[in-house]
């Protein structure tokens, strides 16, 4: 069996350990090893597979689909009986250190919902489509989807995926930023962001019911320059400096849309380093713009977001044709 220090420089050994033996060998608490034993022979009975990433760390996949990364011991530093579960993908939907058989225990309820979440969506897929899905032919969407599929039925979620469909058909499909937050943008301007709730909501095990929140935010954007590029040194966006405020006026009339932009503008306060804000005009009166936020948007305020996107890009593709 491999010890640690024969697979921590990269590219040292050609053999990568499986993670039983590794187990074996960081966990020392014998009822830890046995749950995780247990966890491992559960992943296998389900046909999920565990494989080596890097270093002590592991991924798990069931059907092409990353279900979560495991992590054993901290650096092999005087943490030898714990594992960290994360997210396989960038959206931290499940994040836990785990030093007892009990949270292992919770760990593999969390696992065992998301394979069954998967095998839902799956055959949903498999009955409207009529193709056949299986662990040689996984289901292909994108995380945004994944994540759709697997919200909670709500008047939150048909808001999203109305919001989210327009986008699409507009050929401003939302791209991955962050965790949880979509970038929207056309012809290099960024136009806004979609923030939606942590997986973990309502997806952990022991996780609370409730309103699952989500937003839709306009931010400053350089007007027309699209995406500033960050300083490298300071690792922050640069001061922009507008030579005319971003005149709502001139590209939008209905006095509705306006009023409605006028609810969820945030002035900017001077409070960061990204200050100052940006000069924007709505109603003939200026403002100084942070950002403008429209929390848990309904169905018509979803229908106004999309009727102001339409109006900006509109405008957009004026100033690039002149």
């Amino acid at each position: 069996m491999l010890i640690p220090e024969q697979f921590t420089a990269k590219g040292q050994v050609k053999t990568r350990p499986p993670i039983i033996d590794i187990c074996d060998f960081l966990l020392t608490d014998s009822a830890l090893n046995a749950a995780m034993v247990n966890l491992l022979a559960f992943l296998n009975d389900r046909g999920a597979t565990v494989s080596w990433y890097v270093t002590s760390s592991y991924k798990v996949k069931y059907h092409g689909e990353d279900l979560v990364g495991i992590k054993l011991g901290n650096g092999f530093k005087n943490t030898l009986n714990t594992m960290h579960f994360c997210d396989g993908h960038r959206c931290c939907d499940y994040d836990m250190t785990v030093t007892s058989p009990v949270q292992l225990e919770n760990a593999r309820m969390y696992l065992q919902d998301k394979i069954t979440r998967i095998d839902d969506r799956n055959r949903a897929i498999a009955s409207t489509s009529g193709k056949s899905v299986t662990a040689g032919n996984p289901v292909k969407l994108s995380k945004l989807d994944i994540y759709i599929a697997d919200f909670p039925a709500s008047e939150t979620k048909d808001n999203i995926v109305r919001f989210v469909t327009w986008l699409r058909e507009q050929k401003m499909a939302p791209q991955l930023f962050s965790p949880n937050s979509y970038k929207v943008s056309y012809k290099g301007t960024r136009l806004c962001y979609i923030r939606l709730p942590r997986p973990s909501t309502w997806q952990a095990p022991g996780a609370a019911t409730g309103t699952l929140s989500w937003a839709v935010e306009f931010v400053r954007d350089g007007y027309g320059h699209g995406d500033a590029p960050k300083d490298p040194k300071k690792n922050k966006m640069p001061q922009v400096e507008y030579t005319a405020p971003m005149d709502y006026d001139g590209f939008i009339d209905e006095d509705l849309l306006k009023n409605f932009l006028l609810s969820g503008l945030k002035q900017c306060r001077e409070c960061y380093a990204c200050k100052p804000g940006m000069p924007i005009v709505i109603n003939g009166k200026p403002y100084n713009m942070c950002k403008i936020v429209f929390k848990d948007p309904n169905e018509a305020a979803v229908t106004n977001l999309c009727d102001i996107l339409h109006h900006r890009k509109a405008n957009i593709d004026t100033r690039k044709s002149v």
